[in-house]
């Protein structure tokens, strides 16, 4: 069994302490030693540790600081001072409230060695959680985060001590952040479990708001003049500043300000001569951890994830429908191939004339058993349905398909299943399609030309599997779409968050394109107008100065190639644009070049995909 020590910093909290230290009966087995640094308490902690039980008191090493230097040395200390592989910090005023949060967490960095850091969730004394804002990350699943919150994580002792700890000049406050991102630029990562929660009841008294105010500024700035590089410190340390006083509203200093800068000056010799900025590419990892909170992918020797026996192996299925009872009657029979791989089956009725539910034909028992229809009040277009169905799914893989579907083998959706319980990096699955006697649609017609599993940009909505955790965290389908397009534009979102899209070209499933009931042209206006929409979203800015043109443009080639007539159609989308303008403005989230390149790598390309060993 792993074994690991716990650190805590105490000044004058004699009944905090003793509660922390009582907390930690919860994992004695896994306790090798516990050191409590006393930083110059008026009276010495000794008693608070005799009133804890014996199956931690018997493993409590006492430190007493000869002068008050504040805790971010006595957490240095305690590091030092450890003998065992992983460190727990807490402050004194947390505690656990069970031991399985410190045993989820110990598993986490102790099988996966790129994990560097470990944060937990902050708790009220009666157990529930504090507001999402005042967490790590505000989101209810394990994720990447920029930073801990250091009164409760846990450290790998070695990596800590190599990148120099925490920065003892700052004294009080905001050391987190400058150890993540060294930890994050030497190739770690911070993992957050929200479910790992540890309370934590800080103390009001004794705290000048004016003097935590000054460290706070005064330690993000010394943070960044350490660590950013210079173009990035240049323009980050007067935004800091100003910030100040921004926070400092409602409260009276003066000369605060003046401090910082003073104190800040002074240090410039000290941190020029120290200073070790990190990698631009650590920067923009950094800001993107922190806008996005991506769900942590256990990754580092080969994607090594594994899936346990008691994992669910079972799917939802949602099938989007509209007047079209008969091919949806053919959809739903279709399913019994899968047998009990399918634990729930939900259509989205969108509205239909007659309802779905009166209007299918008799189903067999096997899915009539599993199927809720819930019917839309007035159309709201497939990608509505398609996000209604994801929400009332029950399993975290779901199987989404048209009405105009039909599965013809089992087996093209058990190795799509397979390959996302192997590989949690995979957020999504594709697949082919086949005309209704079962043969492949032309190369043209599939998300990629290969033969073989591979890599895609995004695949064709008609019959997809996708995880639901990444699909809400990137916030799902953009309703705005209505139709069409909507695919690329969550592809793109879950590859910038870190996920792989994957296309299965064997066997296909059957789609039953039917052209009729499709207005041509309100069919490429909308591409064309979702295409755009898509870019002002997501693209960069440089990049989408010259791509909206060229979207825009490409409407008259379409329309040319189809032989259609609409001399309105390319004013009714600019008019479009137009009017979704404060929409783009508002909840514009641009990708990273870097997932623009890979998207446009793997439109051209298609590599291989490098299926990782079995458990």
């Amino acid at each position: 069994m792993t074994r690991l020590t716990v650190g805590v910093v105490t000044k004058n909290r004699p009944d905090t302490l003793r509660r922390c230290l009582s907390s930690l009966a919860l994992i004695a087995d896994l306790l090798a030693e516990v050191i409590v640094v006393d930083d110059t308490s008026d009276i010495p902690v000794d008693a608070a540790i005799r009133q804890i039980p014996p199956a931690v008191s018997g493993r409590v090493r006492t430190i007493r600081q000869a002068n008050h230097e504040g805790y971010i040395v006595a957490r240095n200390r305690i590091v030092r001072e450890a003998t065992t592989e992983y460190v727990f910090l807490m402050d004194d005023d947390a505690w656990l409230l069970e031991g399985a949060c410190i045993l989820e967490a110990l598993a986490l960095i102790d099988d996966h060695p790129r994990v560097g850091a470990v944060a937990f969730a902050m708790a009220t004394i009666d157990g529930g959680p504090w507001d999402a804002r005042m967490q790590p990350a505000p989101v209810d699943y394990p994720c990447l985060v920029p930073s801990f919150i250091g009164f409760a994580h846990l450290l790998r002792r070695r990596v800590f001590l190599e990148l120099g700890g925490y920065p003892e000049a700052f004294h009080f406050y905001g050391e987190e952040k400058s150890y993540c991102l060294r930890l994050i630029d030497a190739g770690f990562d911070i993992v957050y479990l929200p479910r790992a929660r540890v309370v934590h009841a800080p103390h009001a008294t004794g705290r000048s708001t004016s003097k935590y105010l000054r460290y706070v500024i005064r330690n993000d700035c010394l943070g960044a003049m350490n660590d950013e590089p210079l173009p990035v410190a240049l323009i980050s340390v007067p935004l800091r500043l100003a910030r100040y006083l921004s926070m400092r509203r409602g409260v009276a200093d003066p000369g605060g300000l003046r401090w910082i800068v003073g104190d800040l000056l002074s240090r410039v010799p000290l941190v020029w001569r120290d200073r070790q900025p990190v990698q631009w590419s650590t920067i923009r990892k950094w800001r993107r951890v922190r806008r996005d909170s991506p769900r942590w992918i256990p990754h580092g020797d080969g994607r090594d994830v594994q899936v346990s026996e008691s994992a669910s192996r079972t799917i939802s299925v949602g099938i989007t429908t509209s007047n079209r009872p008969q091919r949806l009657t053919d959809c739903l029979r279709s399913l019994a191939l899968l047998g009990d791989l399918v634990s729930a089956i939900i259509v989205v009725d969108d509205a239909s004339d007659v309802p779905a539910r009166d209007a299918i034909a008799p189903l067999p028992a096997a899915i009539a058993d599993k199927l809720t229809i819930i019917r839309q009040p007035e159309p709201g277009g497939n990608i509505l349905c398609r996000n209604v169905a994801m929400r009332h799914a029950t399993t975290d893989e779901v199987l989404l398909l048209d009405d105009d579907t039909v599965i013809i083998r089992s087996e093209t959706i058990r190795r799509g299943l397979e390959l996302m319980h192997r590989d949690g990096a995979i957020a999504a699955v594709g697949f082919a399609m086949a005309s209704p006697d079962g043969a492949p649609l032309p190369s043209l017609m599939q998300p990629s030309p290969a033969r073989y599993v591979c890599y895609v940009p995004s695949y064709i909505g008609f019959a997809h599997l996708i995880r639901r955790a990444p699909f809400f965290q990137v916030g799902g389908y953009r309703e705005l779409f209505q139709r069409h397009g909507e695919e690329k534009e969550c592809c793109l979102r879950l590859m910038d968050a870190g996920y792989d899209i994957v296309f299965l070209p064997d066997p296909p499933i059957v789609h039953h394109v039917d052209p009729t009931g499709r207005n041509l042209k309100r069919y490429l206006r909308t591409v064309i107008r979702n295409d755009c929409l898509g870019a002002l979203y997501n693209e960069p800015l440089p990049m989408l100065v010259f791509t909206l043109p060229f979207r825009l443009f490409r409407y008259l080639k379409m329309r040319r190639k189809a032989g259609v007539s609409d001399p309105g159609g390319f004013a009714w989308i600019v008019r479009e644009l137009a009017r979704h303008l404060s929409s783009v403005v508002r909840e514009r989230r641009p990708v990273q070049w870097a997932t623009m390149r890979r998207w446009r790598r793997l439109r051209r390309e298609w590599p291989a995909y490098d299926r990782p060993a079995a458990a």
